[in-house]
């Protein structure tokens, strides 16, 4: 084995297709990188337990990651294992002209070689093709046996009756020609990143949609950190425009908002939304915003439904990343309740009366963006007997955060953000979501599937109130919000 293990590893070639940039800071000024979200940490823990998982397809296999303490030891138990002829290795790791790949689930047939990569989502992606695509390259130079390359994910159509039933739930799709065909590309590209490597100086590369695509880059804050930190308004304040014209636009040279020609901004909402950034002055569309909110003028209350959609279901008939409501707040003018649904508790008859008996007293229910709560309600409708109410209580949703729509309300402080956490963030401070200890919906998931994996009373009670508080502060920036644009009428 080479006295340097490896210059390249799978993620850190990922980084080199996006942008050599990011590869090259990635390697020698990593500290630069942007903090990692609690979101990303979460989505990584997500992938870790779908791919443990995924083991069960082929049992009793050597995990080599759980028999080592570094990636050398890894390297060289794997060269082991295969010496060996063992006929499943989990985290096989190899490395092949400095890159080094780490195989999910390697499987010994009797025609050589079946390699796996698993993916916590429901779709094969182009990403993970190039990610199959260059294990093979490194696979098909490194084991002297015919290698068949597949990419396993999440099967959609499966749903959880009785036990879990492994087999059933992932679905996988053989990628060993495109493979095949491209082993020449990944070899001058594996080539072109070494090179980059030995350069003296970081590689210059203009900003652009590469930097969001196929994901935020890790470097995006100190990249873009002079575009965002200005004095004075930019484009990307025109979150109507959509991320590609605003590319466009920065590419030609255009950052400052007043440099942008009015024939480039020909819409009406455009044109608005320039207008009041430039000014400093709110948008309000008194007729528009009448239209929406003036009918809404006694008896209110603000809703909000928090729901859990583990990637692996646990309640029966429950696909993968179905939903399920866990918690309902609702508060009004001194009012506030909730309802929250013990984990275990897999029907959703209880759920339902609570959400009906909570709207009760009111004749409008505020939500910001129904479309969740729209498809809570359908859910309910077809697994419980109150269609009725149900239905009643959909006459009753009023979506505040229509007034987005065609600008009947926009505030220039929400710089390019429209969100409860920006309204929050820029109109009511002493609601401000930094305050909690659980501050979006992927947190709040995860949170509520930790119940199950705990038996300390006061820790589930803890996280239970936490969890409250979260959806409780949604609640109560829809009411505050909508109460704020009345004060526009």
């Amino acid at each position: 084995m080479n006295e340097l293990l490896y210059t390249i590893s799978k993620s850190s070639f990922m980084k080199f297709e996006q942008c050599e940039k990011a590869f090259f800071l990635n390697k020698y000024q990593a500290h630069l990188k942007d903090k990692l979200s609690i979101e990303k940490q979460l989505t990584f823990s997500r992938g870790h337990d779908v791919g443990k998982l995924a083991q069960h397809l082929f049992p009793g296999g050597i995990d080599v990651r759980e028999q080592t303490a570094n990636l050398r030891e890894a390297a060289q138990l794997t060269a082991d294992l295969v010496a060996q002829n063992k006929s499943v290795i989990y985290e096989a790791t190899f490395v092949h002209n400095q890159t080094l790949v780490m195989v999910d689930i390697l499987v010994l047939t009797e025609h050589g070689y079946a390699a796996y990569e698993v993916k916590s989502s429901l779709k094969i992606s182009s990403t993970y093709v190039k990610d199959a695509c260059l294990q093979y390259y490194v696979l098909s130079h490194v084991l002297k046996k015919e290698v068949s390359f597949f990419l396993v994910c999440l099967n959609e159509a499966y749903a959880l009756k009785g036990s879990l039933e492994v087999k059933h739930l992932f679905k996988k799709r053989e990628v060993t020609k495109t493979a095949k065909t491209n082993l020449s590309y990944f070899e001058t590209q594996v080539n072109s990143a070494q090179d980059c490597l030995k350069q003296s100086n970081v590689p210059q590369k203009p900003l652009g949609t590469h930097c969001l695509s196929p994901y935020t880059c890790d470097f995006y804050g100190y990249c873009w950190h002079g575009v965002f930190n200005q004095q004075k308004p930019t484009v990307f304040q025109l979150t109507k425009a959509g991320r590609e014209r605003l590319m466009e636009w920065f590419n030609k040279g255009i950052l400052w908002l007043e440099d942008l020609p009015d024939d480039l901004v020909a819409e009406k909402v455009l044109i608005q939304q320039k207008k009041s950034i430039l000014s400093g002055k709110e948008i309000i569309a008194q007729n528009a915003l009448r239209e929406l909110l003036a009918p809404v003028n006694h008896s209110v209350c603000a809703l909000d439904i928090e729901v859990f959609a583990p990637a692996i279901p646990v309640y029966q008939n429950k696909h993968p990343f179905e939903s399920t409501p866990f918690l309902v707040t609702c508060v009004g003018q001194n009012y506030n309740h909730h309802y929250f649904k013990p984990f275990q508790e897999e029907d959703l008859t209880d759920f339902a009366q609570a959400l009906l008996q909570l709207t009760k007293p009111f004749e409008h229910v505020l939500v910001f963006d129904a479309s969740l709560e729209t498809k809570i309600i359908e859910e309910l409708k077809l697994k419980t007997t109150y269609v009725t109410q149900l239905e009643q209580l959909q006459a009753k949703l009023v979506d505040v955060n229509l007034v987005y729509r065609d600008l009947a309300y926009f505030n220039p402080l929400f710089q390019s953000g429209t969100g409860l956490k920006t309204i929050a963030q820029v109109l009511f401070p002493a609601l401000d979501y930094t305050k909690l200890a659980i501050q979006d919906g992927l947190q709040a998931m995860h949170a509520y599937g930790s119940l199950a994996e705990t038996t300390d009373l006061f820790k589930n009670e803890e996280l239970q109130n936490q969890l409250i508080a979260y959806c409780e502060n949604d609640s109560r920036v829809t009411l505050a919000f909508f109460n704020y644009l009345k004060t526009k009428l």
